[in-house]
């Protein structure tokens, strides 16, 4: 029973830093909107100047 925790403990260690790293390397929603609409503009922008 007790290694039976030891390895249910060290799975949990596992996926704990498994979830850590994948937060971490993801982009938040707000820059992803924020880059969009910005990419967005500068098209927009551009077929004002250009006739």
């Amino acid at each position: 029973m007790l290694q039976r925790g030891d390895q249910s403990d060290g799975r949990l260690r596992d996926l704990d830093q498994r979830v850590d790293r994948l937060e971490r390397s993801r982009w938040p929603l707000p820059a992803v909107a924020a880059l969009t609409g910005l990419g967005a503009l500068v098209l927009s922008a551009i077929a004002l100047i250009r006739p």
